[in-house]
C-alpha cells in the first residue's frame, strides 16, 4: 500500500490574469469551477442531430492545444461527468480512448463528414461570450482556425456580452456557441444536462431512449 502526506491545501478553482498587461503574482485571480465551459452545438439544428457531424467536430481539435491554450498545459480533459467526482467520472484514458472523440484525427473526421453527406464541410455563425479572459478568447479563435483548415467547418465568430450568450443558450436560438453555461455540484446532476429540458441542456437534447435510461 501507498503511504500519506502531510495535508495540503489544494485550489479548485481555475487561475486567471486580470487586465492585458498582467504578469505578475499581483494579477491573479481564480475563477469557480463552473468556468471549464463547453462547446454547445444546437441540437435542434437538423443538420447537428447527425452524430457524425459532431463527432468530426472533436476529432478535428487538437486537445492538448486546447488545454496549454486553457490551462497553461495542467488541466485535464472532461467527459460527461466532471472528474471532481470521482466515481462517476471517465478516467483521463477511457476519455482519449477509440470509444470517444475527444482525440485528433483529421483522417476520421473527414470520413465522418463525408458519410454524414457534407464533405466539403459546414458554415455556420458560433457565438461567444467577449466578457471572457483572454485565455478563453484564444480558445475560441483556436477552434475556428483549427475546423477551417481540416475542412470541416467554416465558422464566422460572432462576439457578445455573457448574458446576451446566456439568452441563446437558453433559448436555443444559436448554431454553435462556445463557453456556455455548464457544470454541477453535484455528480448526478451532470446527467440531468443530457435531459430534456435539463435546466443546463443548453444543446437542446431530446432523446427519449436518452432519457429512459437517465430516468
Amino acid at each position: 500500500p501507498g503511504s500519506l502526506t502531510e495535508p495540503r491545501e489544494f485550489n479548485l478553482m481555475f487561475q486567471t490574469r486580470i487586465g492585458a498587461l498582467a504578469s505578475d503574482d499581483d494579477d491573479r485571480a481564480f475563477l469557480r469551477p463552473e468556468t471549464a465551459q463547453g462547446i454547445f452545438m444546437n441540437f435542434k439544428n437538423a443538420r447537428l442531430q447527425d452524430e457524425r457531424i459532431r463527432q468530426a467536430h472533436s476529432l478535428a481539435i487538437d486537445w492538448n492545444v486546447m488545454i496549454k491554450i486553457l490551462e497553461e498545459g495542467s488541466g485535464q480533459l472532461r467527459g460527461p461527468v466532471s472528474a471532481k467526482f470521482s466515481g462517476w467520472s471517465l478516467s483521463q484514458d477511457e476519455i482519449k480512448s477509440k470509444r470517444f472523440y475527444m482525440r485528433n484525427d483529421l483522417q476520421q473526421a473527414k470520413q465522418l463528414m463525408a458519410a454524414a453527406g457534407a464533405p466539403d464541410g459546414l458554415q455556420m455563425p458560433m457565438v461567444y461570450s467577449t466578457s471572457n479572459p483572454q485565455s478563453y478568447l484564444d480558445h475560441v479563435q483556436y477552434l475556428a482556425e483549427a475546423w477551417a483548415k481540416a475542412g470541416i467547418n467554416k465558422v464566422k465568430l460572432v462576439g457578445m456580452d455573457f448574458a446576451s450568450l446566456r439568452k441563446q443558450q437558453d433559448e436555443h436560438s444559436y448554431e454553435a456557441l462556445l463557453i456556455g453555461a455548464d457544470g454541477e455540484p453535484q455528480p448526478e446532476l451532470y446527467l440531468l444536462d443530457y435531459r430534456t429540458g435539463g435546466a443546463k441542456n443548453g444543446s437542446g437534447i431530446s432523446m427519449p431512449e436518452l432519457d429512459a435510461e437517465i430516468d
